[in-house]
């Protein structure tokens, strides 16, 4: 072989193999990712893949290997003279040059057909569920491309008589198809480039029908998918060099043309990578945030990853299912709120929209048969039988209701899973029976129901009359409460509804069910306390607005040996209510909108209380037990919703929105309690997160100068 003149004489070849081959690592790197993370399809759906493997992944791993063998023949090319001038060569290395750049270039357009393949069978398992033309349309284009391509790859091997004619000028034939071959080139490199440029904006279309797909995912899905304009550039650049190649020093003339073909062939590579591997990135992203110590939520698998098919997010979800359960099994802790969140995951990846709407249209019907069964007593009577089954005829003769209307509410309460359904119209209680007749549960079932439908009836009405309006601290504000129930929030009418105001105690009483951990567990409060003043009659806690008194009664209980005075205030109207409370439990009546009499005490806790109020109210709250403690000694602790930024749960999300109706208040953002924290002069120390359930204890002091 005789040696190139090389780039100190105006070579090019050091350049096409510099890019080039910078594009071939990057592609390789992304393929490695996309083979360890978006390669295999669902299990049963072959429709999508062969051999467990997506069809997009199998293509895209033929046109790999057609590119690395382009790469290969055109890095074979430069090694004999590509890019440098024609007369600076030997005869020798202008034909292998030229053979081997011919051979580059008919690999390469080979190539650029089974990319674009792998991107379309990409798009079609975006598309999921839409409508057959889309399907249509990617399938010509697909076509289109292959059959253009392959036409320019016979006219290549064509174009001269002998074909040898076209490496090796100086034997004897003829090139008379040189001129057609340079117009179908340019056709094909035209036709290659708007495929390119529709690749890229066609997700933008099938991205948004994408109903279950939030909006900013579908804005960050389009714009990595839209790196197929670079592509699509490339293209253009390769068709415009076409027409500006020199015949006369065709090794020198043809470098930019076999430079842009392999940037084409190697974007498509690379740019229809990238968005399968958002699932990576998103993960990826996600354990940084979680190793800096960003967010104590675990973000939600999106229901919108899709990958192999509208239901290749299926398998995933199933499989973390799967995992979850097992971690429950062998005792993790966060593994069931997790699982919770999972299987609803897993069930919007099995519903199709429209039976995600119509579950939503009809949940009324379930919390109505609720609310019938249990005033009716079906449920109690059922579950008086102690897991022995009963007949509707029975309930019936029991409760002296019509037997067609306990079979039609039963239907719903067996579907639902409150009761089990165990022959003809005869029914067997089961856990979730015993739980819903607990007195706290009942409770539950009235301050909901009949309240909030009273709220839902007159809604519309309500957005059409005064307009909605947050919260109560401007004149003349009527809330969507008072509009409904005559008060302006909940509290009014539980003075006036004393059945209401025992549904209320009684539900706040039992929301912390024991399978759930205590405010003193969340928080370590023997650690915590252990400073405190040994004096028995020195305060060590005072609850504030602390109801009947079960957060004091389950620390005294658990924790009989810590010294102090445990204080717990409220409204008269609920102390009254109180039976007995146990020795070393002080009731006080008390507004907390009034100076704090108790001072200097080692802890103060709200519960459950500053979300029913806007921050102008929190901050007379705060204010008043700030003026109470010792800088030095005390604590506020509360415990409450702490909502992230995003990916807030659905129960989290839920309760702002309750305390908007009810209290005309609001759950809080960790950004929102600093502000209303420093407003008072108080400094959030640390938020002490439950490793099950929603609630979390944020630990304040006075500020420190």
């Amino acid at each position: 072989m005789t040696e190139p003149p090389g780039p100190e004489h105006g070579g090019k070849g050091s350049l096409v193999l510099g890019v080039t081959w910078a594009e071939a690592g990057l592609a390789l790197v992304l393929l490695a990712l996309r083979a360890k993370t978006a390669s295999l399809c669902p299990p049963g759906q072959t429709g999508f893949g062969i051999f467990g493997l997506r069809w997009d992944f199998i293509w895209v791993v033929i046109a790999l290997a057609f590119a690395l063998c382009a790469q290969s023949f055109m890095t074979v090319s430069v090694m004999y003279g590509l890019g440098d001038h024609q007369s600076l060569l030997s005869a020798h290395n202008i034909v292998q040059t030229n053979l081997w750049s011919w051979m580059a270039q008919i690999v390469a357009i080979l190539c650029l057909v089974i990319s674009r393949i792998a991107v379309i069978a990409f798009l079609l398992s975006l598309q999921g569920r839409t409508s057959s033309i889309g399907r249509i349309v990617l399938y010509t284009v697909g076509a289109v491309q292959g059959i253009i391509n392959v036409i320019e790859v016979a006219l290549i091997l064509k174009q001269c008589d002998p074909t040898e004619k076209l490496w090796n000028p100086a034997i004897a034939g003829t090139c008379d198809r040189v001129l057609i071959c340079s117009q179908v080139g340019f056709l094909q490199g035209s036709i290659g480039a708007a495929a390119d440029l529709f690749l890229a904006f066609y997700p933008v279309y099938i991205i948004g029908r994408l109903q279950q797909m939030k909006l900013s995912t579908k804005i960050g899905l389009c714009l990595i998918m839209s790196g197929g304009l670079i592509a699509g550039i490339a293209g253009i650049n390769k068709t415009i060099a076409i027409a500006s190649i020199t015949h006369d020093d065709l090794t020198y003339g043809i470098y930019k043309l076999n430079t842009w073909v392999l940037t084409e062939m190697w974007f498509i590579i690379i740019f229809g990578s990238i968005p399968v591997l958002r699932p990576f990135f998103v993960r990826f992203t996600q354990d940084i945030k979680s190793a800096a110590g960003y967010g104590h939520s675990r973000s939600r698998t999106n229901p919108s990853d899709y990958l192999c098919s509208g239901r290749n997010n299926l398998s995933r979800e199933l499989a973390e299912v799967q995992r979850l359960v097992a971690a429950e099994a062998a005792g993790d802790k966060n593994a069931h709120g997790e699982l919770l969140r999972a299987i609803r995951q897993l069930q919007l990846a099995v519903e199709t929209p429209v039976e995600t709407t119509s579950r939503f249209n009809f949940q009324i019907m379930q919390n109505i048969s609720i609310r019938v069964a249990i005033e009716k007593q079906f449920l109690h009577i059922i579950a008086a039988r102690d897991g022995a089954p009963i007949t509707a005829s029975e309930i019936a003769s029991k409760t002296g209701e019509n037997l067609l209307l306990i079979v039609r509410v039963m239907r719903v309460l067996t579907a639902i899973g409150l009761c089990d359904e165990v022959g003809n119209e005869t029914y067997a209680a089961n856990e979730k029976t015993h739980f819903k007749i607990l007195p706290g549960s009942i409770a539950a079932e009235k301050h909901h129901f009949d309240l909030d439908f009273g709220m839902g009836g007159r809604l519309v009405e309500y957005m059409r009359g005064p307009g909605i309006q947050q919260f109560v601290d401007e004149p003349g504000a009527i809330t969507l409460f008072k509009y409904a129930h005559g008060t302006d929030v909940i509290f009014g009418l539980l003075e006036k509804n004393p059945e209401q105001k025992q549904a209320f105690d009684d539900y706040m009483a039992s929301r912390r069910v024991a399978n759930l951990p205590q405010w003193f567990e969340i928080y370590p409060a023997v650690e915590k306390f252990s400073d405190a003043h040994q004096d028995p009659n020195a305060t060590l806690m005072v609850d504030v607005g602390g109801g009947p008194g079960q957060e004091l009664i389950r620390f005294k209980e658990r924790h009989p040996d810590i010294p102090g005075r445990l204080v717990l205030q409220d409204l008269p109207l609920t102390l009254q209510r109180i039976e007995k409370l146990p020795d070393g439990i002080e009731p006080m009546e008390y507004d907390f909108f009034t100076p704090q009499p108790v001072k200097g005490a080692r802890a103060y806790f709200l519960r459950d209380v500053l979300h029913n109020w806007s921050d102008a109210k929190s901050t007379q709250i705060l204010s008043r037990i700030v003026e109470a403690m010792d800088p030095e000694y005390s604590t506020l602790l509360i415990d409450d919703y702490v909502l992230p930024d995003t990916g807030a749960e659905l129960r989290a999300a839920e309760m702002d929105i309750l305390m908007w109706l009810h209290t005309a208040g609001l759950e809080r953002t960790v950004s929102q309690w600093e502000s209303l924290f420093r407003t008072v002069g108080l400094e959030l120390v640390k938020i002490w997160h439950s490793v099950r359930g929603n609630e979390s204890v944020l630990e304040t002091r006075v500020q420190r100068k």
